[in-house]
């Protein structure tokens, strides 16, 4: 098949947005069916149960992490942290924190 010798041209000019200001687009907060709000709730609470079940391996694996830091890393992760990455960066963490406070008992030498 011979290729087209005059391709048809795009456009660069922005087209207007058309929409009604009157009619809003979703319905107010307040207005939202129950049913929704019990998904939500659903949401919630499988997120929670996730967690309870991430603090009972990050327990038995003895990480210190608590609910919080277990919370935000999982965010992080979602979010395209690499996990091993993060890992090394909470190792190093450690490792920083656990120096500065030995520097920080040794007795000042005068």
């Amino acid at each position: 098949m011979p290729p087209e010798k005059n391709p048809p041209q795009r456009s660069t000019q922005l087209q207007p947005h058309r929409f009604n200001i009157d009619t809003p687009t979703a319905p107010p907060i307040s207005k939202m069916p129950p049913k929704s709000q019990d998904q939500a709730d659903d949401k919630r609470q499988a997120a929670r149960e996730v967690i309870d079940i991430l603090q009972e391996i990050s327990d038995l694996l003895n990480t210190n992490l608590d609910r919080t830091e277990l919370s935000l890393c999982v965010s992080l992760i979602e979010n395209g942290v690499n996990p091993d990455a993060l890992a090394t960066v909470i190792k190093d963490l450690r490792k920083e924190t656990a120096s500065s406070k030995r520097v920080g008992n040794v007795p000042a030498v005068e």
